[in-house]
């Protein structure tokens, strides 16, 4: 009948029908493509300021690609006296995403007195090639938290690798 009113019946256009079935296969491949953004790197340098007692402290710590990590507390003296400075070295790893492995081999003193420094050498040392394993949490990109078996600290990036 459509025939007779001259109104054609027009097939769709090959072409139209080969563009539509490429685009929705662009987008699939788009989407597939579209995995979890890469996961954040550790390497570079990153501080922390905390209270040591009531004495105003900071950390900076250095992870290296070589899986070398170095970290130096400065605890500010309030009576105006030398600032307590400890360092220590040692290696790390990352296990899974979120498990910060450490394992300290060397320490350094400064600005403690000597007839308290035997027992701080004791009580920082025991851990001397010990493996610790601390939980990280990527706040963004720049921001971490790790959290210990006794405390969480927020550090910020302060400079890339």
């Amino acid at each position: 009948m459509s025939a007779q009113l001259g109104l054609r019946r027009e097939r769709p256009n090959n072409l139209v029908l080969k563009s539509a079935l490429l685009l929705f296969v662009a987008i699939v491949a788009l989407v597939a493509g579209c995995g979890e953004a890469p996961e954040p790197s550790i390497v570079g340098t990153w501080e922390a300021e905390f209270k040591s007692g009531n004495n105003p402290a900071t950390i900076t710590q250095n992870f290296s690609e070589d899986g070398i990590f170095t970290f130096q507390t400065r605890i500010k003296n309030p009576g105006g006296g030398k600032d307590i400075t400890i360092t220590a070295r040692g290696t790390y790893s990352i296990q899974g995403k979120d498990r910060l492995l450490t394992t300290p081999t060397d320490y350094g003193y400064a600005g403690i007195a000597k007839e308290a420094e035997p027992g701080i050498r004791l009580e920082i040392e025991k851990d001397k090639g010990k493996t610790a394993m601390d939980k990280i949490e990527w706040i963004d990109e720049n921001t971490i938290s790790i959290k210990s078996a006794e405390e969480t600290t927020r550090f910020k990036r302060i400079k890339p690798q």
